[in-house]
């Protein structure tokens, strides 16, 4: 089994593509993660120096924007290591922000599969 990413203009696609005789690829089972619309949060957020640690070794990075509290909360992953293949797990980015989409806090976190 081969998996991989696609990237587009508005989504990141993790793939899984058999290989063995006989295999056929379907690319309805392909995971599609669509790219978040651009914010003040966002835009914050990757200028923070967890997001700025994190993307300068990330290939596929995509950002979630989840409300929290009274603030935001974006959590950056590179989708590499989205799949649920041994030995693909990666670090996450997570970064808080204030209503005002400031930065708060921020920090690197281990991947956790249950």
């Amino acid at each position: 089994m081969w998996s991989g990413v696609v990237e587009t203009d508005n989504a990141l696609v993790n793939v899984n593509v058999p290989l063995g005789p006989g295999s056929a690829f379907d690319p309805d089972l392909a995971d599609v993660h669509f790219k978040p619309e651009d914010s003040l949060a966002l835009k914050n957020a990757v200028k923070s120096a967890t997001a700025i640690e994190f993307l300068s070794y990330a290939r596929f990075p995509l950002a979630n924007i989840e409300p929290d509290g009274g603030g935001f909360q974006v959590r950056l992953r590179d989708k590499r290591f989205a799949s649920e293949l041994p030995g693909r797990r990666g670090i996450i980015a997570v970064i808080h922000l204030n209503a005002q989409s400031l930065v708060i806090d921020g920090h690197l976190d281990s991947m956790h599969r249950h």
